[in-house]
């Protein structure tokens, strides 16, 4: 990708090709000067489509060569080296900013785009915009959504309307098969396999995102597919674009789940994980910034944005075991009864480095599914050590369910 445009196999950027947003119209009505008459600003008979707006990480690479990386820091330390990508100075953000338009999606009246009117906030619709003609690309960096209306507006005929939110930058979330080592309650917490505690293929996986107890299934790895989701040390990397976080909360869950048989009585299991997260931050204050701001990122912006006259925020991808990881990323692995809680961030550097891992290039995406309402998160199974036919049958019966088929 010498030209940091990432392409897909068929030569197509590879990116994101269907955004979900909540939309309405904020339009505030409009008092006429003399009269006194209040003019509603509801919609008619209109368009609405997305525009992304972004600049791009020329130094992109789908190993995640060309971004910075940071090393797990043995506490009390609360960070670790960062590296800088090894590529042309000033390539980690273009000079100019690009767009990508959505189709456009057909509104017939206020029903498809409520407000406009005053009083009470309508809610809010959920949309589905349809980039796949002009995705936007995965190294996407100072991201900014629009939504543009345009048709009947009020009195006008040709009215337009725009709406814009700073979101968060492409979030690269890893999960990896880390079964050659587990959890335990006494120090060293993380030690290595046992007849107890096994190596194991994951067979079926299944990621969920959203808010605290609405989240939706957004990737799985399940039947039919052949095979196993994740085997020792490989990975599972999936990217989002999430929206900027609410004051003082996370903005999203995640709940991760590893489906596997153990083959032996495992005194403890390999549980669904559930984490939070903000999103990455790559993203300048200016449209141009000079060669030397960009080779000294701040790193203090997810809790502050700096006051400088001009900077370049962008938070480092994880390094653990030796392999590149991503932003928020979870080892998948036994934990022991002792161990009071699974949700760790981190894996110490002690651990023998993992063997490169190509992440899985297969399993189904659900978050573009064409449907109103995406399916709920699974619920995860409750007993882990059973046979690989259990499972299958198990997994069956969740792909039916979320098919609206009652077994």
């Amino acid at each position: 990708y010498a030209d940091g445009y990432p392409r897909k196999p068929d030569g197509k950027i590879f990116g994101f090709e269907k955004v979900r947003l909540k939309v309405r119209n904020l339009t505030d009505v409009i008092t006429e000067s003399g009269t006194n008459a209040v003019v509603p600003q509801a919609v008619g008979v209109g368009k609405l489509v997305a525009v992304a707006r972004y600049h791009r990480n020329a130094c992109y690479q789908p190993e995640l060569t060309g971004e910075r990386t940071q090393t797990f820091a043995t506490p009390p330390l609360v960070a670790g080296i960062i590296t800088e990508p090894a590529c042309a100075m000033g390539a980690t953000r273009t000079a100019y900013q690009e767009i990508s338009v959505s189709a456009p999606l057909d509104i017939a009246s206020a029903a498809d785009l409520p407000g406009g009117v005053g009083g009470a906030l309508p809610m809010s619709l959920e949309k589905t915009f349809d980039f796949t003609m002009d995705p936007i690309p995965v190294n996407a960096t100072d991201l900014v959504l629009q939504v543009v209306y345009r048709g009947v507006l009020g009195a006008e005929t040709d009215g337009i309307a725009v709406g814009s939110m700073d979101v968060r930058e492409p979030t690269i979330m890893t999960f990896w098969n880390n079964s050659d080592y587990y959890l335990d309650g006494a120090a060293p917490f993380w030690k290595p396999f046992n007849a107890n505690y096994p190596v194991r293929p994951i067979l079926f996986f299944r990621f969920c995102i959203g808010a605290n107890g609405a989240e939706r299934l957004g990737y799985w790895y399940a039947p039919p597919l052949q095979g196993s989701a994740m085997i020792q040390n490989q990975q599972t990397r999936i990217a989002v674009i999430p929206a900027p976080p609410a004051p003082g909360a996370p903005t999203f869950r995640i709940k991760a789940t590893p489906v596997t048989t153990a083959g032996v009585a495992v005194p403890g299991s390999m549980q669904p994980l559930v984490r939070t997260a903000v999103g990455r931050i790559v993203q300048a204050n200016r449209e141009i910034i000079n060669e030397m701001t960009q080779m000294a990122p701040f790193a203090t912006c997810q809790t502050a944005l700096p006051t400088a006259a001009q900077y370049w925020c962008n938070d480092p991808l994880q390094r653990r075991r030796g392999i590149l990881l991503g932003g928020p990323l979870q080892p998948l692995s036994w934990y022991s009864l002792s161990t009071s809680g699974f949700n760790t961030v981190d894996v110490a550097e002690f651990m023998t480095p993992a063997m490169a891992s190509a992440a899985q290039a297969l399993g189904e995406v659900r978050f573009n599914d064409d449907v109103p309402t995406l399916a709920d998160c699974p619920m995860p199974p409750t007993v882990i050590n059973r046979t690989e036919a259990e499972i299958r049958l198990q997994e069956l019966e969740e792909v039916a369910r979320s098919l609206g088929v009652k077994l």
